[in-house]
């Protein structure tokens, strides 16, 4: 199951495919974690691959009991975490300056969403 953040521009269908190639049978999620390479390292969940029972499974248990977060779903679940994501895809975009300045740095545009620079 996959349900990918709406503000996010740059999760696509190279995104989802990187993130099944991940998958092993045994997995319940495969969730990508940003940052890195000296920088704070962070889940993504909003990104993330999921087996849709195990999901619901984990998730009333979590959600019912009152202390709900996805963060606790997936310490509940067999979670695969992928690292080296393009940075670019935990970039979201909600207003129009934030598209603009998103545009600008990466030399692109709304009809063609793959930008030429790399980033920053």
């Amino acid at each position: 199951m996959f349900g990918p953040p709406g503000d996010a521009p740059f999760v696509d269908a190279t995104f989802l495919q990187r993130l099944a190639a991940e998958r092993h049978d045994d997995d319940e999620c495969v969730v990508p974690q940003s940052g890195g390479a000296g920088l704070s390292t962070t889940l993504e969940p909003l990104a993330a691959l999921y087996d849709r029972t195990a999901l619901l499974r984990e998730g009333s248990v979590v959600f019912h009991t009152g202390g709900g977060s996805i963060q606790g779903v997936i310490r509940r679940l067999r979670a695969r975490v992928v690292t080296n994501i393009d940075a670019r895809a935990f970039m979201n975009v909600n207003t129009p300056a934030e598209y603009r300045a998103l545009r600008d740095a990466y030399d692109c545009r709304y009809e063609d969403y793959r930008c030429s620079a790399t980033p920053p």
